[in-house]
């Protein structure tokens, strides 16, 4: 018998929600800029993303080298209202593994 079915992979996820009466894209971005400063690292940049959770042109993924290791923006009216938030947030999450 396999041992497989029990077997996880775990993963070095960070993630950061800013929810306030701005959307505060601008609070978010600067977790992952100072982040990446705390890990010295520099090759990394964002691209924006056509993920449908984020508002329109609001969203973007994390791209270190070539790889994409996360996503940020501004959520979605849609998302917010399936979670009962009325207010704006904005959202970050990104894999550490290839950091550290």
């Amino acid at each position: 018998m396999s041992k497989q079915w029990y077997q996880r992979r775990v993963r070095g996820n960070v993630c950061a929600l800013y929810c306030g009466k701005t959307s505060g894209f601008e609070v978010v971005h600067g977790v992952l800029d100072r982040l990446m400063m705390a890990l010295n690292e520099k090759d990394y940049s964002i691209q924006q993303s056509g993920d449908p959770m984020f508002f329109s042109g609001r969203g973007a993924d994390v791209i270190l080298g070539s790889k994409k290791i996360g996503h940020l923006g501004i959520l979605h009216p849609e998302v917010l209202e399936k979670f009962e938030i009325s207010l704006p947030c904005s959202v970050l999450e990104i894999n550490l593994e290839p950091l550290i």
